[in-house]
């Protein structure tokens, strides 16, 4: 479909239409004629999106040449409209699915009890879990693009921030144990286990850490050693013979 619209019709009545059928029919295509195309109400019209114009007073197979490059324009411009829509109608898509996995990661990660993060290659947070909130008493959002020196006082800060870097020099995984403080003077230790993981290049982009709290286990193992430094202490100060068989 096509019109021809006058922009010499009085008191802009012209934009007007223009407006109303650009808004009523977004799919005709719309040409105008005037006396004089070089004015401020041809720099409208074509804001307005028209695609054709002629110029008063003009030849007949004038009209058909301007009909079809304005048609032509029209088409186009209808097809580059469709094709950006599915293409947002796509990214929108996409973007939601993205969105419901990096939920469901979250959640996933929200309901396992020990501290988990993750950081990049400048051992800047990208995310950590629910429990990491809890032990270190930190919002996520205190947390999340911050770096170990943001997080951690500078003294612990330095010996993390090292430990990640080796980690990213070498690759693979890394298994420590960490004092992390005092509670009624005992110490805290953690196990801290530490894995890089790939871009789509295969090249290093990052690394998951994991904490696990193994103090009462470090407990039970220094009791087991005092238990048995007592036993051997009895037994070598023992004035009979003492055989112990399996």
């Amino acid at each position: 479909n096509l019109l021809l619209i006058d922009l010499d019709l009085p008191d802009g009545e012209a934009l007007a239409c223009i407006a109303h059928c650009k808004k009523r029919y977004p799919d005709m295509a719309i040409m105008v004629m005037g006396s004089d195309l070089a004015t401020e109400i041809t720099s409208k019209a074509v804001s307005l999106g028209v695609y054709g114009f002629l110029l008063k007073p003009f030849q007949p197979q004038l009209i058909l040449v301007t009909n079809s490059n304005t048609l032509r324009l029209h088409r186009n411009d209808l097809q580059e409209q469709f094709t950006t829509r599915i293409q947002e109608r796509e990214i929108a898509i996409r973007t939601r699915k993205l969105d419901e996995q990096l939920h469901f990661f979250q959640t996933l990660l929200d309901t396992i009890p020990v501290p988990i993060y993750y950081k990049d290659r400048q051992c800047t947070y990208l995310g950590i879990n629910r429990a990491f909130e809890q032990v270190f008493h930190l919002r996520r959002e205190e947390v999340v693009g911050k770096s170990t020196f943001d997080v951690h006082p500078a003294n612990i800060a330095a010996d993390l921030h090292d430990k990640d870097l080796q980690l990213l020099r070498t690759g693979g995984s890394q298994i420590y144990e960490r004092v992390r403080g005092y509670k009624e003077g005992i110490p805290k230790t953690a196990l801290i286990h530490k894995a890089t993981f790939n871009d789509s290049q295969g090249a290093v982009a990052g690394f998951v850490g994991i904490g696990i709290d193994i103090s009462e286990l470090k407990q039970v193992e220094a009791s087991l050693r005092q238990s048995e430094q007592t036993l051997r202490t009895i037994i070598d100060n023992v004035q009979i013979g003492i055989l112990l068989i399996d």
